[in-house]
């Protein structure tokens, strides 16, 4: 019941970012909250770690495909180039 009434609270706060939202949800400790703001000031993008919760474990794993044949792509043109 009490995790209920402390989300509860939190949703009607409107969370300026889902890492926030998860963050109270799940109960992160201030020394956390510390890390997550120091990944911020160095200049990491939580956006992008926003998106990828997004999507389901499927779209990961094609969005991880496609980069990989890309680089694979990249690769062999690499090698063709080196050959002339």
């Amino acid at each position: 019941m009490a995790a209920q009434t402390a989300i509860l609270e939190f949703a009607d706060e409107k969370p300026p970012c889902a890492v926030d939202f998860y963050a109270h949800k799940s109960g992160i400790t201030a020394k956390r909250r510390d890390a997550i703001d120091e990944a911020e000031k160095a200049g990491f993008d939580l956006s992008l770690v926003e998106a990828s919760l997004a999507l389901t474990p499927e779209e990961r794993a094609r969005q991880h495909d496609q980069a990989l044949a890309l680089v694979l792509e990249f690769d062999r043109i690499r090698r063709e180039r080196e050959l002339r």
